[in-house]
């Protein structure tokens, strides 16, 4: 029984050795297994690459255009849920919305920042960075009896026009509150991937200047009115001599932000 056992799994082959990459059950540590693994999928991922890079040298000396990359947003068709710009109907919404006495004056914006009571290490420096990204922001520590709604009652009272929440769990910053003043509304983000400027090697440091605001793909009723939400946290007297950027990119949804 023990001989025909042996024979059954020598005879049968594992996916990557039918890639040509061995037979990595022949393995028995477990920890050994996993390092062959990653080294097989690095020399895989390198052959993809210098395959691709071989087409598109290819490409290039016949002349011809390189394939666009296919992705998930690439592929998305348009529905009636997508509006231009210069819609009739958007631009008579936006000039009645609650944003638009914010976004055409030509005063700065006041935002306040607060945390959760109790915050934690991590989300004191987030909250350095975000007062890099909105210069005209100041910084209150929430006590632990404070509740929110003498926040925004104290805010109302000092003239600020937003107030953003820090929220944190397990010590990990997950979540973002902009609520604005006086009369709402208020924008939840979740927030996930987070990478301060300290952890990126060779990164530059923040201007004291209000950065220029790019945003991109905002293409839905929804998606317009978070974007002017966004908007109306920053100057909008534009300094294009500034090489201090803040971008706000949605992709189905889910909003990437880099300064």
């Amino acid at each position: 029984v023990a001989a025909m056992a042996a024979t059954d799994r020598m005879a049968r082959p594992t996916r990557l050795a039918a890639r040509g990459m061995g037979d990595v059950n022949e393995v028995k540590n477990k920890r050994k297994r996993a390092e062959v693994l990653r080294k097989l999928k690095r020399k895989r991922d390198a052959e993809k690459k210098q395959e691709k890079t071989k087409r598109q040298r290819e490409l290039k000396e016949k002349g011809l255009p390189l394939p666009e990359p296919q992705t998930i947003e690439s592929m998305r068709t348009m529905d009636c849920t997508f509006v231009s710009a210069d819609d009739p109907d958007l631009r008579l919404d936006q000039s009645q919305d609650e944003f638009e006495d914010l976004l055409s004056r030509d005063e700065a914006p006041s935002v306040l920042i607060t945390t959760c009571p109790k915050p934690s290490k991590t989300t004191h420096l987030f909250v350095k960075e975000l007062e890099n990204v909105l210069p005209y922001s100041i910084y209150k520590r929430r006590k632990e009896t404070t509740l929110i709604t003498q926040v925004m009652d104290y805010a109302n009272e000092a003239g600020h026009t937003a107030v953003v929440v820090v929220n944190e769990d397990s010590k990990e910053v997950n979540g973002l509150t902009v609520i604005h003043l006086p009369a709402g509304p208020t924008a939840c983000f979740k927030l996930s991937n987070l990478r301060l400027s300290r952890e990126i090697v060779g990164h530059g440091k923040a201007l004291k200047t209000s950065p220029e605001l790019i945003l991109n793909n905002f293409k839905t009723r929804l998606g317009h009115r978070i974007s002017r939400s966004l908007q109306s946290l920053f100057h909008q007297f534009p300094k294009c001599h500034n090489r201090q950027v803040a971008t706000f990119h949605n992709q189905r949804d889910f909003l990437f932000f880099r300064h």
